[in-house]
């Protein structure tokens, strides 16, 4: 419409009161004189074809009215209470061509001011702009075509305000998940997550609403599975995947580079950002591209991984197999003559920018690409592929622990030494972690790799980890019974720890382990919510599709009861334990399409007798 003078994709927008037309969204408005849309036309312009939208819709989940703070420099500062994403209304009254300006913000400065520096990073200039319409008639403003980021605002303008509103948005898909404990810290870290969770859903997984709203791909396999307990996003995955397969790079497909010159990717290269209106070929000090990172490419492989499991689909991975298997094939020119992938960011978002171990990272995904693709094939029945898979993972495997895999000279356990520090053995809880998690340390080493993940573990007392090996770190340390540890590192007062956004104040999962971090809604660290699921309540899913379970649950130390439902695509499934003086009762309710086994050896390590109820 006319009246909206400017519309942002970051946020900002300016709605003009005064120019608008009365029923011009109804057919009978004569609309004669509008500009009529054009075909964009040059190398930027999006390589995808126009179809249905079939993704799940973006919805307002609920409305938060913002409560009036103070005044600042002038300005009417509002809460609502709750970071997110969000379309801005409000009720306005003042004289024609008065302007209203609001300045959104994820926190608030020390003086109580909003405070729209990302730290380390760049000013966040966004404004919304309202101008009025009429004399002394209270009027409507409502953002239109793009969205707010914050928590908070500052109104700026001579003109009243009333019935400040902040309508939260998400892509609407619905709830599979839920979890409540006795322990509400337990209760208060889920809801961070959930909420950081649902505030990048919108028809892409962003990175953050505030600053950059990109389509990083990482997210989509690290953090599938503690997304996947907790929303249906089976269709919103489809839309993703379908994303990355437009935008996988061909033979002849070119783009300028920030120096102006053409750059060829390479056939089969998927950009870490889909869809990617913007080549972002930027390079990370000491490290690589941001444009070219195979644990954000693996989507393609990983994201559909994660899709079968929960879903139990096999057309996800008839639809992803051949791009796939064009990104190995890609992966595969990488290599060096060591037999490593150096190009990537490592274990991106560690604290400890001494432990981003990058080859070691980036040359387990290129394994776990490999392995999983042999898996696809095997389900596809492609035979051929299928052995050459599994044959070349071998070859990353057996390499990988000729050069890396050493016995520690003080410790003597057998341990992963990181690559990139060649004069010393130097450990980090990621290194040790993935070998694990991924099947690549040969069987008579695994408890002296255990025994080093234990011994870095203990030495850190805390997750020292990016969002590329947390994921890895907290199943592995579930695998091998660590639970009580896990709780630990959950519920620190002080970062590295998920409890302690919430003792900062924060509503939403913060972007790196610290009190202001760049992005405060930011949920790429999140997979501790996995963890609720098939570490606490123990659901363990051991078919696609959760078709065969093993409930293991575990009782946190610091609670004495949960309630844990899932809604798998097979039916709900239930757990609840609580403890009493001389028992613990665990209630399990499985419907009769799920064949269920039960381990309740974590249970039985609180209390030596465990009662079951099945309902």
């Amino acid at each position: 419409p006319h009246y909206v003078r400017l519309s942002n994709v970051y946020g900002s927008e300016v709605v003009d009161g005064r120019a608008k037309k009365e029923g011009f969204s109804t057919p009978e408005f004569a609309d004669d004189g509008w500009e009529r849309a054009f075909v964009a036309e040059g190398t930027e312009v999006p390589k995808g074809r126009l179809v249905n939208q079939y993704q799940p819709p973006v919805r307002v989940k609920r409305t938060y009215t913002g409560t009036f703070l103070q005044e600042r420099k002038g300005r009417k500062i509002y809460d609502f209470g709750q970071n997110m994403s969000g379309i801005l209304e409000f009720k306005a009254k003042g004289k024609k061509g008065d302007r209203i300006d609001v300045y959104p913000a994820e926190k608030l400065s020390p003086e109580g001011d909003v405070d729209q520096i990302a730290k380390g990073w760049t000013p966040i200039d966004v404004c919304i702009t309202y101008i009025i319409g009429e004399d002394d008639v209270w009027e409507t403003c409502r953002m239109k075509f793009t969205f707010f980021a914050g928590r908070y605002i500052a109104v700026a303008g001579v003109a009243r305000v009333k019935e400040v509103k902040a309508h939260y948005i998400t892509s609407d898909c619905k709830d599979t998940g839920s979890f409540s404990c006795n322990d509400k810290r337990l209760e208060q870290v889920y809801d961070l997550v959930y909420k950081a969770v649902e505030s990048n859903l919108l028809s892409v997984h962003m990175d953050c609403p505030t600053i950059e709203r990109y389509a990083w791909q990482e997210p989509n396999h690290l953090m599938a599975p503690s997304i996947m307990f907790m929303k249906d996003v089976k269709v919103l995955w489809d839309k993703i995947l379908l994303d990355l397969r437009t935008d996988q790079c061909t033979k002849e497909e070119w783009y300028y580079g920030l120096d102006g010159e053409k750059i060829y990717p390479g056939e089969g290269m998927m950009p870490s950002q889909a869809p990617c209106y913007e080549h972002n070929v930027l390079s990370a000090p000491g490290l690589g591209s941001f444009f070219d990172i195979i644990p954000w490419g693996s989507t393609c492989i990983l994201g559909v991984y994660w899709q079968y499991q929960f879903y139990g689909d096999k057309k996800i991975i008839q639809d992803n197999y051949e791009a796939g298997m064009k990104y190995l094939a890609y992966l595969k020119t990488k290599v060096t003559e060591d037999g490593f992938i150096n190009h990537g960011l490592g274990d991106w978002g560690n604290p400890d920018k001494n432990a981003l171990v990058r080859e070691n990272i980036e040359t387990v995904f290129l394994y776990a690409d490999a392995a999983t693709l042999a898996k696809f094939a095997a389900i596809l029945g492609k035979t051929k592929d299928m052995e050459e898979l599994e044959e070349y993972a071998r070859t990353v495997r057996d390499n990988y622990n000729n050069k890396l895999l050493v016995q520690h000279p003080t410790e003597g356990f057998w341990c992963y030494r990181a690559w990139d520090h060649p004069g010393e053995i130097f450990l980090t809880q990621a290194c040790e972690a993935m070998p694990l998690y991924w099947g690549m340390v040969p069987e008579e080493k695994r408890e002296d790799v255990r025994k080093a993940f234990q011994y870095v573990l203990d030495k850190d007392n805390a997750f020292v980890s990016g969002e590329v090996g947390l994921p890895y770190i907290i199943q592995t340390m579930a695998e091998n019974g660590m639970h009580d540890k896990i709780m630990d590192f959950i519920l620190r007062e002080h970062h590295p720890s998920y409890y302690a956004f919430v003792l900062a104040g924060e509503t939403t999962l913060g972007e790196s382990w610290e009190d202001n971090p760049r992005s405060h809604n930011h949920d790429m660290m999140g997979h501790i919510i996995e963890w609720y699921y098939n570490g606490i309540a123990g659901i363990k899913s051991l078919k696609p599709g959760f078709e065969e379970i093993l409930i293991q649950p575990y009782l946190p130390k610091t609670a004495s009861s949960f309630q844990c439902s899932f809604q798998s695509v097979n039916g709900m499934i239930r757990v609840e334990v609580e403890e009493f003086a001389d028992k613990i009762v665990a209630e399990l309710s499985v419907p009769e399409t799920i064949f269920c086994q039960v381990d309740d050896r974590y249970l039985r390590q609180r209390k030596e007798k465990v009662e079951w109820v099945y309902k």
